[in-house]
Formats: structure tokens, sequence, C-alpha cells
């Protein structure tokens, strides 16, 4: 069963029995500025509705090294049909071979479910859909013929693990999560995917994974730059946090950016250095708006800037 809402988690509870669904496995995801109505909203769910699917992400370093085009045009020769099917183009998001525009995560969805079309097992078949259309991405899966597993893969973005009493949890930040009441908190491997069960979390690495990873942000320059870019802005996102770190990556790996900016906002968070305020958005849709979250120094730290410079 899958609810869903335009709007935050407190529209989801007030408008929908979400919290109230049956069973002990689920998965939930908060929209990015895509804009649009529910047939834009994740989670996305396949033909035979056997499978739900969450991501976040982008091209980013495979920006011209995967063909989508490729991808939906075998897709619809299967029978495929897509319910975020726009005729116009939005964003960067594919081209299904009539021209209209789907959502990339639904074509990845439907792409993991032609992987299981004749029985194949949920967990490969993620698998293998990631490796062959990567992105700078993190996705979550539930499938009816593994309902006491959440299936992850991940490339680049964040992905975090925690064990809380009887139960594991996933998430994309350590924000999630209240770390006193956590057993243990890990991060996913990246260039992998996993099945996590309730008592256990089994590891699949990619056969051939689509580049190599830097996961190490300088230090304290990466901490130096994400408190410059704050300050220079009434509010940033974790997009603009992205880019002014990008200089400090080697050029020739996909770097960890998001994982290394939620590490350190969460440091920065902590030490009451700064704070997050959510507005609303312009989203890519024209005439959308969205609810997004920024970043900025408080009180305490803008004191603290203040009198260093005088």
């Amino acid at each position: 069963m899958v609810y869903e809402v335009v709007g935050d988690a407190r529209t989801l509870r007030r408008e929908t029995e979400a919290e109230n669904l049956p069973g002990n496995v689920g998965i939930v995801h908060s929209r990015s500025k895509s804009g649009g109505g529910r047939e834009w909203a994740h989670p996305f769910v396949d033909c035979k509705e056997q499978i739900a699917y969450v991501a976040n992400g982008a091209a980013g370093f495979f920006e011209g090294k995967r063909d989508f085009g490729a991808v939906g045009k075998k897709l619809v020769a299967q029978g495929h049909t897509f319910r975020s099917n726009a005729a116009e183009r939005i964003g960067k998001y594919p081209l299904l071979p009539d021209g209209s525009c789907v959502h990339g995560s639904e074509m990845m969805c439907h792409l993991i479910e032609s992987l299981t079309a004749d029985g194949g097992d949920p967990v490969r078949a993620m698998r293998q859909a990631y490796q062959a259309l990567p992105s700078e991405i993190a996705g979550l899966a539930i499938h009816a013929a593994v309902p006491d597993c959440v299936i992850a893969s991940r490339i680049n973005q964040p992905l975090m693990l925690a064990r809380t009493g009887d139960s594991t949890c996933i998430a994309t930040t350590a924000f999630a999560f209240n770390e006193k009441d956590c057993e243990w908190l890990s991060t996913l491997p990246c260039n992998a995917t996993a099945a996590v069960y309730g008592d256990r979390v089994e590891l699949f690495p990619f056969d051939n994974p689509p580049a190599r990873v830097a996961d190490v942000l300088p230090w304290p320059a990466g901490a130096d730059k994400v408190l410059e870019c704050i300050a220079q802005a009434e509010g940033v996102g974790l997009g603009a946090l992205k880019t002014a770190t990008t200089p400090l990556w080697p050029k020739d790996l996909v770097p960890q950016h998001y994982m290394m900016v939620y590490e350190l906002l969460r440091s920065m968070h902590a030490a009451g250095t700064v704070e997050f305020r959510n507005t609303m958005v312009d989203g890519v849709r024209p005439g959308t708006k969205v609810p997004a979250t920024r970043m900025y120094l408080t009180g305490k730290t803008l004191r603290a800037r203040k009198g260093e410079h005088e």
C-alpha cells in the first residue's frame, strides 16, 4: 500500500493513514524540488505493483555517460507504462521515444521490474540496474517477493544504517537517528547493494563499479569552505555547499560530496555553529513551489565571526 501527498511529513500524517499501515517493513521519501503533483512523487510503483522504489540523486559525475534513451525505448517495447509521463521537457529528466518526459527514478523502478520479469531475485535485479544505469544516487526498494527486506543501493549519495532496539533502520543522513538510542551506526559502502532485514544486513558489492570513489574530504579545508559558503548568503542549500567544495576533490574520481557535507553539517549543528530552516523555493516545473531546507549561521557564530573581523 502506498500513500503520497504534496507537502511535508506533517501533511502526510494529517491527510493519510501512513502511520497505521500494517507490517514491520516500509520506506518513506521527502520529495525534491522537481515539483508537480502526486504522479511526480516517490515512491514509484512498477506495472504489477510488486515494487515500491524511492531515491535521492542526480546524474552528477555520470552526466552524458549513460543512455536513458536506450533503456526507455527497451522498457516501452516491453509494455511498461509510466505514471509520471509529461508532454513537456522537465529539467534533465529522461525522454521516451515519443518525446515525452518521465522521472528518472520511475524509469529505474521499471528497469528493476524488467530484471525480475522471469522470477529474478529483486536484490540482484536492483544491483544490476544500478550498474547498468549509474547516477550519483541512493535508493531503497521493497518487493512483494521479499516482504521482510528493504533493498538499498548506493553510488556516491549517502545511506546510513543504524541498529535501534530490535530494528535496523536506513536513512540518507545520521540526522535521522537519535544516536543515543543506536546500538551501532554505520555508512552503507559505496558501489554496493544491501539486503536489510530486521536482524541482519547482507552486502553485495558491485561486480563492475561504474567509477572509483574518493571518500575523504580534506580537513579542515572542507569545513572552512562550508562555513564560508553559508556565511556568504542568506540561506544556503546542499547543492551550493557541494559546488563550493568541488575544487577540493580529485577531478578523476567520484567524490562523496553529500556524505561529507552531511557529516560536516552534523558536527557544526551539534556544536551550535549552524541552524536549519525550512522554506519554499521554486520547483523545476514552472510555477511550482516546494519545501526545502536551508542552512544559516547561528547568532553565536555570527557574533564570533564579527569579533574576528573587528
